[in-house]
């Protein structure tokens, strides 16, 4: 269905429920599920509001926009602290397995 359609059919719904006809009996002359009317009828008493709201689009850019140079400064130095230590780790223990391969300490065992 499309926003028309469904606008047009929500307000011929809250109409026939101001006019004095039951939720169910709404739902099911205008053919929708009985808590849709429920929740639009909830919505018109609290808001007034007798059509839909807009959906989907972009909600979150501007709170991430807000924080971003918190949220750099936060991720910036463990990652790259993590990345060196692992790096520099990793360094380390080949330089000592080339060295005791190179020594031959690593083959001294005794059968």
């Amino acid at each position: 269905m499309t926003g028309a359609q469904l606008t047009d059919l929500r307000q011929h719904t809250l109409a026939a429920v101001a006019s004095g006809m039951t939720r169910r009996s709404a739902a099911s002359r205008f053919g929708v599920s009985p808590s849709s009317v429920i929740r639009w009828v909830a919505e018109w008493h609290a808001n007034g509001r007798d059509h839909a709201l807009r959906q989907g689009g972009d909600r979150r850019s501007q709170w991430i926009e807000a924080w971003s140079g918190f949220l750099l400064a936060q991720s910036k130095p463990k990652a790259i602290s993590r990345w060196w230590n692992w790096r520099t780790g990793w360094r380390q223990s080949t330089a000592c397995v080339s060295h005791r391969a190179r020594s031959g300490a690593a083959s001294t065992a005794t059968p």
